[in-house]
């Protein structure tokens, strides 16, 4: 007795529906967006992220994030030591980034966690503290900086910034 004829389409639909899903979990996919990419995605620019990133995960429906490297990330930045944790997290939206956690700005007298930013027009405007803002124009931010541990002495001197509480 053979197989009827109408089971087979079903067995070929079956074998088909396993390869796939075989194929689907093994084979990573090659339009997997970057932690830079979600970056524009959102309307902010790449250069908030240093380089480096080696993990990155974003919850499309809550935007909760988090924004892995395999050490902590150190930058000079003008006055600033801005350092970056292993693991970064926060909540992020189109222009609007809060609950951040993991990247401290640090001067000679006060050390502040970066906590949200937004996007203004042509600037991000940093919050770090309760009334404390960093105004940095996103052209100062087209591109990743590099740790200062890869690149010794590197001053990112080209960024402006305007800190609201020294105004």
């Amino acid at each position: 007795m053979g197989i009827n004829f109408l089971a087979k389409p079903i067995l070929f639909s079956i074998l088909c529906s396993i390869i796939f899903l075989f194929l689907f979990f093994t084979i990573p996919s090659l339009s997997e967006d970057t932690a830079y990419d979600t970056l524009q995605k959102y309307d902010f620019p790449v250069g908030l992220l240093p380089q480096g990133v080696t993990g990155f995960g974003v919850e499309p429906r809550t935007g909760e994030f988090n924004v892995s490297f395999n050490d902590t990330c150190n930058l000079k930045v003008r006055a600033f030591d801005v350092t970056f944790e292993k693991t970064i997290s926060g909540v992020i939206i189109p222009g609007n980034f809060t609950k951040l956690r993991g990247v401290h700005a640090r001067t000679p007298t006060i050390m502040l966690e970066v906590t949200g930013g937004i996007r203004d027009g042509d600037l991000v405007i940093l919050n770090a503290g309760i009334i404390i803002t960093y105004r940095i124009k996103v052209s100062s931010l087209q591109k990743s900086p590099i740790d200062d541990a890869a690149q010794p002495n590197s001053i990112l001197s080209e960024l402006q910034i305007d800190v609201d509480g020294d105004r």
